[in-house]
């Protein structure tokens, strides 16, 4: 996959031509896209094109349906950003937005589209923020920890860990494990699935699709949950209301950006810790 060749293609189409109907009741489309600096900026809308929008008349009481015109639907914008050469990418996470599953579904269907790939497969792996690792120092006693990995976008060869190898080996493209210590004894922290995890979780393009440590933290008495879907590298960014929805576009891509920069730098260390 030449990710630079597939952006570079795909930053080309807007409007009707990167249309993608995702499901019956819900579109994707390229609003805008720019290359600036070697990371590219795009901005999608999304909805359903057949919903007649209802609206509530404070003048009336009632509700009315709004007749917008042939062609014209109402939509969300979402917008990402993306560094093909470090195989970075960056989301807007918004309400009625683009999430992560319906993107990697649209890149395939523009992949297929433009004659890259007929069944592309596309991944987009969470990048661990640094307070998961944190989190998992604090646990006194684990009673449990699981993980989910997925092929890597080029090959299982990316990754080169036991789990990884059984998927290769076995043809899969995804692989879950999960180990629980004895009734009152904990998981080493250092060694085995936690060691697993954190190796992981070091990588600078991880594939880990989710990750779990169950247990007792340290000042707490009971059990908690801490997952890699809670623990994502994110910055929240301020954005004021706009009808247009365009205000604080440019405050959004320049966030997103800034987590590009610390993606490429972040490293989580490992645990030093001696077993107990």
């Amino acid at each position: 996959m030449d990710y630079s060749n597939f952006f570079d293609l795909l930053g080309r189409q807007n409007g009707q031509t990167s249309a993608i109907e995702l499901s019956p009741d819900y579109s994707v489309v390229i609003e805008r896209a720019e290359f600036v600096d070697g990371v590219w900026r795009f901005r999608l809308v999304s909805g359903d094109p057949s919903e007649d929008p209802l609206f509530y008349s404070e003048r009336t009481g009632r509700t009315e349906i709004a007749d917008l015109g042939e062609g014209r639907w109402v939509a969300t914008r979402t917008r990402f950003v993306v560094d093909p050469e470090r195989r970075l990418l960056m989301l807007e996470v918004r309400r009625g937005g683009v999430g992560v599953v319906s993107l990697e579904r649209y890149f395939r269907r523009v992949a297929a589209r433009l004659g890259i790939a007929e069944n592309l497969q596309f991944d987009l792996n969470p990048l661990p923020s640094p307070s998961f690792s944190r989190e998992i120092d604090r646990f006194t006693r684990i009673r449990e920890a699981s993980l989910i990995v997925r092929r890597p976008n080029n090959d299982w060869d990316d990754a080169g860990d036991v789990l990884s190898g059984l998927a290769d080996n076995s043809g899969g493209k995804k692989a879950v494990v999960a180990v629980q210590a004895a009734r009152g004894d904990s998981l080493r922290k250092g060694r085995g699935i936690v060691n697993l995890i954190r190796e992981h979780l070091q990588r600078p393009l991880s594939n880990v699709e989710d990750a779990k440590i169950t247990g007792t933290q340290e000042g707490a008495s009971v059990e908690s949950t801490v997952s890699l879907s809670r623990h994502q590298l994110q910055l929240k960014v301020q954005v004021p209301r706009d009808p247009r929805g365009t205000s604080g576009e440019l405050e959004v891509f320049d966030a997103a950006e800034a987590l590009l920069t610390e993606a490429s730098l972040l490293r989580i260390p490992a645990d030093e810790s001696v077993d107990k």
